[in-house]
């Protein structure tokens, strides 16, 4: 029995933890929210991620999750000038991105433009919603269940080619490994998944945010407890944001959502007040009005 426990490791001395601590309170201490050789800032107030993690952006189906993305991305590219890539693995291709990118910037609403239901004055407003994406940095892939190392190949080149400063993965439960996973297996191919793709946000030097669903339900607001039997997922994550908003059963054209921190390593804890308007996908933070 001595064996078994000294080979499987079945406990650590506090004097082998302890110098990981003093090493994180550092980090945390010479923090700097607000820098942009730090982070990578987003302009909604309190939301900018750390150059270097990996960060889940996790919520309840339908409620927006892609939206809030693609929303985070064009204020980094438009109003920070910063070059950032999407990598779409799942149902939706660089086409219905695009069409989510365009429906946020003008306005008009995402059924619409995906009928072609247009009138004229709609039609003048993409053109020169179209020209002006013409120049920005955005770079998309749109693999289906994509590899661990075909993201590595094309992240690296989005770095190295084109000065991107931060990646979005959409989203997670489609990447190939997981997928493939039987679910004996799935812990351990989670564990080293994530692993790999923090990792790859530090040899990058850039924040790698990955979309991930929960479990559905009505009411309550998502936490930590949701990933239960998948705790590796925000061990090994740098940071969880969680999005919530109430499901709209009228015709209201906007609705109240929030934005909060489940963890954090770098020491802030954000909880942002958010618009969502449900037929563009645009969010705003609600400090803008």
């Amino acid at each position: 029995m001595k064996d078994y426990k000294e080979n499987y490791g079945m406990y650590k001395d506090l004097k082998t933890i302890l110098p990981k601590v003093i090493e994180n309170i550092e980090a945390n201490y010479k923090n700097d929210f607000d820098n942009e050789k730090q982070y990578v800032t987003t302009d909604f107030k309190g939301i900018n991620f750390k150059k270097g993690n990996l960060i889940i952006l996790a919520s309840r189906p339908c409620l927006g999750m892609i939206s809030l993305a693609l929303n985070l991305l064009l204020n980094i590219v438009t109003k920070k000038q910063k070059a950032a890539g999407y990598i779409t693995c799942g149902n939706q291709d660089e086409i219905d991105i695009t069409k989510k990118l365009l429906s946020i910037k003008s306005e008009i609403p995402m059924n619409k433009i995906r009928s072609a239901n247009l009138n004229v004055n709609d039609v003048k407003k993409l053109s020169e919603i179209s020209d002006g994406f013409w120049n920005q940095p955005i770079f998309i892939n749109d693999s289906p269940n994509i590899f661990f190392e075909e993201f590595e190949l094309a992240a690296s080149l989005m770095v190295e080619q084109q000065n991107v400063e931060i990646i979005f993965v959409d989203s997670y439960e489609y990447l190939r490994e997981v997928v493939d996973a039987d679910k004996e297996e799935l812990p351990f191919v989670q564990r080293t998944l994530l692993e790999e793709y923090k990792q790859a946000a530090k040899d990058l030097n850039i924040p790698i945010v990955m979309l991930m669903n929960l479990p559905r339900s009505d009411n309550d607001e998502p936490s930590i407890s949701d990933f239960k039997a998948n705790m590796i997922i925000p061990r090994t994550a740098d940071v969880v944001y969680f999005l919530h908003r109430e499901r709209i059963k009228d015709d209201r054209k906007r609705c109240e959502a929030t934005l909060s921190t489940g963890k954090d390593v770098n020491g802030r804890n954000t909880y942002s007040n958010l618009y969502f308007y449900p037929e563009t996908g645009l969010f705003k933070d609600c400090t803008e009005e």
